[in-house]
């Protein structure tokens, strides 16, 4: 099997499990060559979309939460707001890579850090922490 590294993460020449196509992926991550694949090996993931869901809400941004991340990623998509170049914290540059926003406060949404997945992670066991003590 050969691999393949790419920005850091390594892709391996896999087989198709419902068409038997290669393709480059992820090993554990992947098991067909796109959706289209997928959904012919998997029908039952159709019925389970919308209504059929056990987990569907009605289609609605329940929490505030939802509601904010739903605001900023549609502020990001019109370019009001542009994602960051590097993390808040670490300031490491990803260079068009893949930084997450955090959002202190969900009642401002448009007002977020830029953060690596690493200190993303890193603030949010914080948090927990904080929460265990005052509670």
């Amino acid at each position: 099997m050969k691999m393949l590294k790419i920005g850091g993460k390594y892709y391996y020449r896999l087989k198709c499990q419902y068409c038997n196509s290669i393709f480059l992926g992820r090993r554990g991550e992947q098991r067909y060559c796109s959706n289209s694949c997928s959904n012919y090996a998997c029908p039952r993931i159709k019925e389970q979309t919308g209504s059929a869901n056990s987990s569907w809400k009605g289609g609605k941004y329940t929490t505030i939460g939802d509601r904010a991340r739903a605001a900023l990623k549609l502020a990001v998509k019109k370019g009001t707001i542009k994602e960051g170049d590097n993390c808040a914290i670490c300031n490491a540059g990803w260079g068009g890579g893949y930084l997450v926003a955090h959002h202190q406060d969900y009642s401002k949404p448009l007002e977020v850090d830029w953060l690596c997945p690493s200190c993303h992670s890193k603030v949010h066991a914080i948090v927990v922490k904080l929460r265990a003590v005052t509670c």
